[in-house]
């Protein structure tokens, strides 16, 4: 499996977007136990983009009937079903400082006058601004570029 991605780099934070992605085999895409998107961004140390193999644990509190589900998360060199080892290339790395501090900067200028207004409707459109801008912001953290090249993997 070969997968190239792109770092992005921001207030002394790493993101990852996936722009290229080969498939070794359909199992590693179907199985729950192999985590491609949501995790694969964790930082462990200085390896940046990994392949996560998922363990779940569950525990039940029997006197509060309460359920409490824990992920581990174990970087994988080699696809688990076909043992074809994992390339991870990081083919670019952006700095997106300047953006994400205009972002919040401009949020931080927005939620201040939403604050000092009195009109409930002018409070309202700037609340749904500044939740625009936090739309924006959170995107820096996503790595939601993989679920685009899956999808054209499988359709081939």
């Amino acid at each position: 499996m070969k997968i190239q991605a792109q770092e992005i780099r921001f207030d002394g934070e790493k993101s990852y977007k996936v722009v290229g992605f080969e498939k070794c085999c359909d199992s590693i895409l179907n199985h729950d136990s192999v985590d491609l998107n949501k995790a694969c961004c964790e930082l462990l140390g200085k390896v940046g983009y990994s392949v996560k193999l998922v363990e779940t644990t569950v525990d039940y509190d029997y006197y509060e009937s309460d359920t409490d589900i824990d992920y581990l998360y174990s970087k994988i060199d080699y696809c688990p079903f076909c043992q074809e080892k994992i390339e991870v290339e990081i083919v670019d790395i952006v700095d997106l400082s300047d953006r994400y501090f205009s972002l919040k900067n401009n949020r931080k200028d927005l939620w201040e006058k939403h604050n000092k207004t009195d009109s409930i409707k002018k409070q309202s459109e700037l609340k749904q601004q500044v939740r625009e801008l936090d739309d924006k912001i959170d995107e820096f953290y996503n790595s939601d570029g993989f679920d685009k090249c899956i999808s054209t993997v499988m359709e081939e």
